[in-house]
Formats: structure tokens, sequence, C-alpha cells
């Protein structure tokens, strides 16, 4: 019986949104737009062309520090991907698993507005502060890319698994500077990138407050404040060829006082350090 090919591009990608992943290293619990990661600057339309399913997949090996009373972010070795279907449907997970669509978007693709379900994780318990149950949210988003390079990305997102009821904002802001054949004859993208995002105080109290059953002499009872954080990032791409790209950076947030006021938070600052090698398709 022969297939149409519809049909097996449809399960192609269906199979694709259903493989299992790991999470990417080290969560943020405010969430981290995946449009707003650099594995976006992967040259995937610039490579193969606006093919009805394309993406890529990548693997990077990650160096972080959160925090919570000064416990190591979990680092090692995370798998990304992002697939995206005939520019409308999409997975990604470099933000956090998340599902979307784009529900309307400019003839060249250069301006989008979507929406999407994204996986908030759990938060591990921090000494006597119980466990934060994992979640998700619904995100309405917006993206911009211009002729010249740069991205500007924009999203309120609302907790609709019952666990904070809290939202935020997201504002992010980058450029992708091209220097052609400058490595051995090959490409290379250097991406800088600043970011806020608002914290509603449910969601600040849902992951960095501390409950009156949960409080010690040490640790009082903290009830969340709405904030603010920063962060910047710098990301090179080495571009090996048609197929393959290699990566490195680095990254930093600043919290705001609403989550650095907690008991429970001893850093105001969390870095992270990245690299890896993404297959393009």
């Amino acid at each position: 019986m022969k297939l149409h090919s519809d049909t097996v591009l449809k399960c192609a990608v269906s199979a694709a949104f259903l493989i299992l992943i790991l999470q990417s290293p080290c969560p943020t619990y405010a969430g981290i737009p995946a449009e707003a990661t650099d594995a976006e600057y992967l040259p995937d339309q610039e490579q193969t062309g606006h093919a009805r399913i394309h993406g890529h997949f990548a693997t990077e090996l990650v160096d972080a520090k959160g925090n919570l009373n000064n416990k190591p972010c979990r680092g090692g070795l995370g798998l990304l991907y992002r697939v995206e279907y005939d520019e409308w449907l999409y997975s990604d997970n470099s933000g956090g698993l998340e599902a979307g669509v784009w529900l309307w978007q400019t003839p060249n693709h250069m301006q989008k507005l979507g929406a999407r379900v994204q996986y908030v994780p759990a938060r591990r318990a921090v000494d006597n502060i119980t466990r934060r149950q994992a979640s998700a949210d619904d995100v309405i988003k917006y993206q911009w890319r211009t002729p010249d390079r740069y991205f500007l990305y924009l999203d309120y997102h609302q907790d609709i698994g019952d666990a904070s009821n809290g939202g935020g904002a997201n504002l992010f802001l980058s450029r992708n500077i091209i220097f052609r054949q400058a490595l051995f004859d090959h490409d290379c993208m250097l991406v800088p990138a600043i970011g806020a995002q608002w914290v509603s105080a449910n969601r600040v109290d849902y992951y960095w407050g501390v409950r009156p059953d949960e409080a010690t002499p040490t640790q009082p009872a903290y009830a969340g404040r709405e904030a603010f954080t920063e962060t910047a990032r710098l990301t090179g791409f080495y571009i090996i060829n048609r197929s393959w790209t290699a990566f490195a950076g680095v990254q930093a947030t600043v919290f705001g006082p609403g989550i650095t006021d907690s008991p429970i938070v001893t850093r105001h600052v969390t870095s992270r350090g990245y690299l890896g090698v993404a297959r393009v398709f």
C-alpha cells in the first residue's frame, strides 16, 4: 500500500514530538522562552530552505550554579531539539518541553504571533522546604526578526497546572553577528543577548517562598513578592558544514529583591556555561 506524502510527513512530525528527551539542565522555574535561546540562531532556514519539516537536534555540556541555599544546580549533559512543521506547528525543549502553534505571521516569516503550552519542571526540596510540583504554562508570544539580524521576543505566560497560579512576562533582544569564512574558511556567528523578566507575586511565592509550617529559626516564613530579573548571554557558533554546527557560551541572570529577599536564596546571580554540537535538518 502506498502512503500519501502528507501522511508520511504528519506521522514523522508526530513521532518527533513524542521522542523521549532529557530536560535542559538547570531550569530557572520562572521560564526562559525557547525562542529566546541561542539554538534559534542555528541556520535552519539558511541551510535547508523552507522545508516542510525542519529544525535541529543538539547535545550540550552544561556547568551551572543555582541560587537556592548553596545547593549545586544540576549540570551535565543535555539533549535539546526543535522540530517545526510547515511553519505553523512546532515542538521545542531548549527552554522547557513545549509544543505550540503560530497563529499569525508575515509572508516572509519575520514576524510571528503564537501560542504554546510549556512544561514547568518541579523544584527540588531545599533543606526543610518541601518540593514544589511540576506544572504547565499557557503562553502567548510575539517575535520579530529584522533583516539585519536583530531578534525581539515578547511573551506573557500563566500557570494552568494549578501549582503557583502565577504568571510572568519575558522581553528579550539579541543580535546575530556573522563572520564569513572567519575560521578555517568556515562561517562563525556571535550572538550577544539581553533579557528582562517580570515574575508575579504568586509565582515567586510558590517557587521561592517559605510557608509558615516550613519556617525555622534560621529560615523564617517568607511570602514572595513580584520580582524582575535580568539576563545577559553570549554564544558563539562555528558552522562546520551544512548539517553540523558547534556552539559555546556563557549566561548570567540577576534576580530582583522579591526573589533574593527569600531566606532560601543565597545567590543574587546565577550563571551557566555550555558547549555542544547541533545537527541541523
